[in-house]
């Protein structure tokens, strides 16, 4: 397996309530679903994608030798902060924080971890 692309999300259908107004119950799906599903996907298919890399490793850093592709959002962006989907910006900044630790590691397994934001604002 060279490629695994995380594309799963789910959204609050309350875009306008506050911090103060998310319940648990709502943060911890969310979370569940646009963190910890992409966090158990990847651990899932890691030997793949390491033996990907494994038998690839003569290669140059590319897709051959095993990438992790997650989708985010710009909600997600510490600098992009408002009061906006608040628990839907939550999870997807712990996303972004799970990409950027993953990609440190496996780093070193000489595969890639990349990142897609998307601005759906527009």
């Amino acid at each position: 397996m060279n490629i695994l692309i995380n594309n799963a999300a789910v959204a609050s259908w309350d875009k306008n309530k506050g911090v103060k107004e998310c319940t648990s119950e709502e943060l911890n799906q969310l979370f569940n679903v646009n963190v910890a599903a992409t966090h158990a996907v990847t651990t899932a298919f890691h030997p793949l994608l390491k033996q990907s890399a494994s038998l690839n490793n003569k290669l140059p850093l590319c897709s051959a030798r095993g990438a992790v592709i997650n989708f985010s959002s710009v909600l997600g962006s510490i600098s992009y902060a408002q009061v906006y989907a608040v628990s839907y910006a939550i999870s997807k900044a712990a996303l972004n924080m799970l990409t950027k630790l993953t990609g440190l590691e496996l780093k070193k397994m000489a595969y890639f971890v990349l990142q897609f934001i998307q601005d759906g604002l527009n």
